[in-house]
């Protein structure tokens, strides 16, 4: 599998791609497969984005490892960004709301399986930010991201990422220019050697 990754970077990389496509999806049995099939279908995807520039069977590839992760909300939230990255380049921009509904149902059943154990609740503000992200990075859906964010951030304001995206989500209307300006004054009180946010903050100045 390693060898076939290694592949994809010379001049069999078709031939490559195509043994990982049938590799990642594929149902693991141990442990030890269930990694070498994620990190099949991670090579994959970028390969099939960057390289060969088609979306579709990147998006494709995404949506058939998710088995092979189970309940593995990061891998699974890995899985989602991709999935939707791919549809949105593939001209399929209404289909990424179904798959990051579907990651928020997961990660919420994920916190109702395990009452009072604070990594679940967090997991689960997790995929909202990530919800967000996605939503802001590939510019569609502006409400919608926000109210991720908001629900975020009230209940846990110092993720400083979560502000980052806010201001970067309100940045583009003239009429919240201020909001966006306190929302990444935040994020570099919250990450200070953080360049991104101080190279926001002065674009916003």
């Amino acid at each position: 599998m390693r060898c076939a990754i290694a592949a994809l970077a010379g001049p069999d990389g078709d031939a490559a791609a195509a043994w990982l496509s049938d590799y990642a999806g594929t149902v693991p049995r141990s442990g030890s497969a269930a990694e070498d099939a994620f990190a099949a279908a991670q090579a994959l995807i970028r390969y099939q984005l960057r390289v060969r520039d088609d979306p579709a069977a990147c998006a494709e590839t995404a949506r058939l490892a998710y088995p092979n992760v189970g309940n593995d909300l990061k891998r699974l939230g890995w899985l989602a960004v991709w999935r939707c990255r791919c549809l949105h380049r593939a001209g399929r921009p209404d289909e990424l709301l179904p798959v990051l509904d579907a990651l928020l149902a997961r990660a919420e059943e994920s916190r109702a399986a395990r009452p009072g154990n604070s990594s679940g609740a967090d997991e689960l503000l997790d995929a909202h930010e990530l919800a967000a992200d996605v939503l802001v990075h590939e510019r569609l859906h502006p409400a919608r991201a926000e109210q991720e964010l908001r629900l975020v951030l009230d209940a846990a304001p110092g993720r400083h990422w979560a502000h980052y995206l806010l201001a970067r989500l309100l940045r583009s209307d003239p009429d919240r220019r201020e909001e966006a300006r306190r929302a990444i004054a935040r994020a570099g009180e919250l990450a200070p050697a953080n360049v991104l946010y101080r190279r926001m903050a002065g674009e916003l100045r």
